[in-house]
């Protein structure tokens, strides 16, 4: 039974005897509800129907990225400098994937690694406020770019490098270096925002554009010898699951994926939470950086990641009893239901510590109370490396690597 804080907060009712609704944000969420997305995964379908689909996914996902067609011949990426460091040398590269752009990252290859000894690489994309410096352990490209929390553990492409993987960490598109600035300043607050919206006028979208950037990486990364490339792999944190997810999806060459966040529909949530958690301002369920056009149309995040299927994936912070269900179903048409593995929270880590398992996700929720129905604890929502990188190791055949 709701109490009263949700009744008054809570999801849009019509009020009409009809059903209608003179509210036009109450309209667009019942669309939400009475449109579910045209390829939304069927758990019903065999094995046949399911390849069929994995391919109809793959269409879409390339369609709504709107990566630029027929981009002219670019110069080739370049290396800027390259440093010494423990276990692996760092080198920052800039790629330019189309005409007018080029994007900075660094590259971490661990010592001993050759055209004789290749080794296995990953594409290391932060969350929203993360940047490839924090990614790879090192000093911010600006003193005004603030330390994300629980910087101790979110080196992620620093971890990888040392277990002997070649890690390649990014910015976000208008993200840390790729921020606006004037002159030494940074321009900080509805930056990001613009951006989004001047994509969105384009037909474009920021995770179109971040994902057609990894996507343009992992070609690089191909063309080397010192890398096998019949084993790369994407690990996302956070908001970077979002391009990890739609990238592998496109593109069968990702070998595996790692997932630091909590498997859920972008869509479902939206349905599920109040529409305000204060009484007074409309409550906005996620910025502009999460906005495909046309997405919900076709498909949610879900079943992005069982299309990937049997490649291998691990979620690290668990999901919602909707969506992993689907997945590791997918995983069972695909034939490989072990590829597909997720570790809950501590706090939700067994059956009697998920006591809405069995239950449909409410309506007019407050975000916390959604939290926790959907596994999740944002708190400690950080890199988890003592579980993704042995992971990632042992899908690729290697040893455990260096601590």
């Amino acid at each position: 039974m709701p109490d009263e804080t949700t009744q008054a907060t809570g999801t849009y009712r019509s009020g009409r005897p009809d059903g209608r609704y003179a509210s036009t944000l109450g309209f667009a969420h019942h669309l939400m509800k009475a449109a579910p997305p045209r390829l939304a995964f069927d758990p019903t379908m065999d094995a046949a129907g399911f390849a069929d689909w994995q391919k109809a996914i793959r269409s879409k996902a390339l369609e709504l990225m709107a990566f630029p067609p027929d981009v002219p011949a670019q110069p080739a990426p370049n290396r800027v400098w390259r440093e010494s460091r423990d276990g692996y040398s760092l080198e920052k590269w800039e790629i330019y994937p189309e005409p007018a752009s080029v994007v900075p990252i660094l590259v971490l290859v661990p010592d001993g690694v050759t055209a004789q000894q290749p080794a296995p690489a990953v594409i290391c994309i932060p969350g929203s406020s993360g940047t490839k410096e924090f990614l790879a352990g090192e000093p911010e490209s600006h003193p005004g770019l603030k330390v994300p929390a629980h910087a101790d553990k979110n080196d992620m492409a620093r971890q990888f490098a040392r277990a002997g993987l070649v890690a390649v960490a990014t910015d976000h598109p208008g993200s840390g270096e790729a921020l606006e600035r004037v002159g030494d300043q940074l321009l900080g607050g509805a930056t990001r925002d613009k951006l989004c919206r001047d994509l969105l006028y384009l037909g474009r979208s920021f995770t179109g554009v971040s994902t057609f950037h990894q996507a343009c990486i992992l070609n690089w990364l191909k063309s080397f010898s010192w890398v096998d490339a019949d084993r790369l792999a994407l690990a996302g944190h956070s908001l970077g699951t979002e391009a990890a997810l739609a990238l592998a999806a496109i593109d069968t060459d990702v070998a595996a994926v790692v997932l630091n966040d909590f498997i859920h529909g972008k869509r479902p949530q939206d349905i599920a939470l109040a529409k305000t958690m204060d009484g007074e301002r409309v409550f906005f369920t996620g910025g502009m950086w999460h906005t495909v056009p046309g997405m919900w149309q076709w498909l949610d995040l879900p079943d992005l990641v069982a299309a990937i299927a049997p490649r291998p994936v691990l979620g690290t912070e668990g999901g919602t009893a909707a969506a992993l269900p689907l997945v590791e179903r997918a995983y069972e048409l695909a034939g490989d239901p072990e590829a597909f593995q997720y570790h809950h929270f501590p706090e939700f880590d067994a059956p009697e510590k998920r006591p809405f398992d069995c239950e449909p996700m409410p309506e007019g929720l407050p975000v916390d109370e959604y939290y926790t129905r959907a596994h999740t604890n944002p708190a400690e929502h950080y890199f988890k490396g003592h579980l993704a990188v042995p992971w990632l190791c042992e899908r690729f055949g290697m040893a455990r690597g260096r601590a």
